[in-house]
């Protein structure tokens, strides 16, 4: 019986768990660089670019979404410092509730918006994708 110290030296160490990645990277093979990025970049930009609009009002909501969600934490703290352990001020903590609520609701609505926004972007831009995909089909000789 061959004992652990006198294995073959030649063979790759057994993995180790928990390390490395993903546990279903033996299923991705190996990973390919990518040959002309920038003229890959330039032509999906020809598919968004017609959706500049959307994009940028899509950056907007991000950026409001981005700033009532500093705000909400911002009023919890003046809830708790001021209404609360201060004065006990109810009707002044209500008013703030609310505040919060609108603050919060506001956050959902400007992420919502933006989700719909992008899918709708890129539903399209994938659409616009297809189409130059069939005409360039229809183009080629059926007997090759």
């Amino acid at each position: 019986m061959e004992s652990r110290t006198n294995r073959d030296r030649s063979a790759p160490p057994p993995p180790i768990m928990g390390g490395g990645g993903p546990p279903w990277r033996h299923l991705m093979g190996e990973r390919e660089q990518a040959r002309d990025v920038r003229n890959t970049l330039g032509r999906i930009w020809r598919y968004l670019s017609h959706h500049s609009w959307a994009l940028a009002l899509a950056a907007l909501l991000v950026f409001i979404g981005s700033g009532l969600e500093l705000l909400g934490p911002y009023l919890m703290g003046r809830a708790i410092d001021e209404y609360i352990m201060s004065s006990g001020n109810l009707p002044g903590l209500a008013w703030m509730a609310l505040l919060m609520l609108v603050v919060y609701l506001s956050v959902s609505m400007a992420t919502w918006l933006q989700a719909c926004i992008m899918v709708r972007v890129s539903q399209r831009a994938v659409r616009e994708i297809r189409d130059d995909l069939f005409t360039s089909l229809q183009t080629l000789s059926p007997f090759l």
